[in-house]
């Protein structure tokens, strides 16, 4: 329940869901006859949706997470790697499809560079994770899967079937290793909280960005201009900073 209950409170804080709570508070006060009220309360909504698709305003949130760590690129092959863990990037059960199509992007990106890095690190295990909807295949199972179709030896691989958010694949792969070296492969985003928790955790971790900074904050009047893109973007950063929090409140606590 808890973790529910977090996603729901999350989803109010993200530019859309704060865009369509001030809509429909808007909305509402007008419908009480609190019209001047309500407009300016609407007008926030819009106002903030607009902003939040800027790609100056979406870099301005995206580029100090994306630019934190960069690409895992060493000149000789690593040593005394225990494992290499591939964060969960989502997974959707399609039959007819090969694994690799089941991944979402995130994913999908993900264990391509998880695969790369394993091959820079001889005798460490490929480690996967990620929950499923009930009857369906866990996003770990799903990555086993397309790992072993991308050329992974399927006696190197480990699975976390359980895992729901990033702090549970931590510890579990603080319980799995011990204080051995790992390597980190999560998107360039969400690296800075995964090495956060690791850190927390006592995990001696290496990261291993799954894809490079996506730019700035825009240039010219082309960053002025809303996209879907940016306001995904601005989401997805959004929800790093607010992960990054909670992980240094649960931290002091």
């Amino acid at each position: 329940m808890g973790y529910e209950v977090k996603k729901i409170l999350e989803w109010f804080l993200t530019p859309l869901g704060g865009s369509l709570v001030l809509l429909l508070a808007g909305l509402l006060l007008g419908r009480a006859r609190r019209r001047g009220l309500g407009f300016a309360v609407a007008l926030a909504g819009v106002a903030a949706l607009v902003v939040f698709s800027m790609g100056v305003v979406a870099g301005a949130l995206s580029a100090p997470l994306e630019r934190r760590y960069h690409p895992l690129m060493p000149a000789a092959p690593l040593s005394g790697v225990a494992a290499v863990i591939v964060l969960g990037g989502g997974s959707e059960w399609v039959p007819g499809r090969p694994p690799t199509g089941w991944l979402q992007v995130a994913g999908l990106e993900r264990l391509v560079e998880g695969v790369r890095v394993l091959r820079l690190a001889p005798g460490a295990r490929l480690v996967v994770s990620g929950w499923g909807e009930p009857g369906e295949p866990s996003t770990a199972e799903v990555m086993a899967q397309a790992a072993v179709s991308l050329g992974v030896d399927a006696s190197r691989i480990v699975r976390f079937d359980t895992t729901r958010d990033t702090a549970d694949e931590i510890a579990a792969l603080r319980k799995l290793v011990g204080t051995q070296k790992v390597v980190i492969v999560t998107s360039a985003e969400h690296m800075p909280r995964a090495m956060q928790l690791a850190a927390h955790a006592g995990l001696d971790a290496i990261a291993a960005p799954a894809r490079v900074a996506l730019g700035g904050a825009g240039r010219g009047w082309g960053g002025l201009v809303p996209s879907v893109f940016a306001l995904e973007r601005s989401t997805t950063a959004i929800h790093e900073w607010l992960g990054r929090l909670w992980a240094s409140l649960v931290d002091a606590a």
